[in-house]
């Protein structure tokens, strides 16, 4: 089973705000801290995001709005839609199947994982 080792954050706090360095292309995008952490989670772990972020993994416009909070400003969305684009697997990103099929494959590797690390059965000698 393949493995994968998770780049640290690159967080950068200036007068642009607060930015995160992508992965693949070390291109810096300004993103707050914990949008950037929950994309590594999901990406690294295979762990599942918010209805906001899930909306935007699955290209689905209309559950972004829906899911926005006030905070997010065109030029956020765009720089969250460009990391995306950019830096997210396309494997893991563009349509609910694909997101599902990534939170499946995290979910059959973390079985994998706690089968090889379970003790073994006890077997009582008669």
């Amino acid at each position: 089973m393949p493995t994968v080792t998770a780049p640290a954050l690159d967080y950068d706090r200036s007068e642009r705000g607060d930015c995160v360095r992508g992965p693949r292309s070390n291109a810096w995008y300004p993103m707050r801290p914990e949008i950037s952490r929950a994309l590594y989670r999901y990406v690294f772990q295979y762990l599942e995001t918010g209805a906001f972020l899930r909306a935007a993994l699955e290209n689905d416009f209309a559950g972004v709005m829906v899911h926005a909070d006030y905070s997010w400003e065109a030029d956020a969305l765009r720089h969250l839609a460009q990391f995306i684009g950019n830096e997210i697997p396309i494997a893991a990103n563009g349509s609910h199947e694909r997101v599902e099929a990534w939170l499946a494959e995290g979910r059959k590797i973390r079985e994998a994982i706690a089968q090889q690390s379970a003790p073994a059965p006890e077997v009582a000698i008669a």
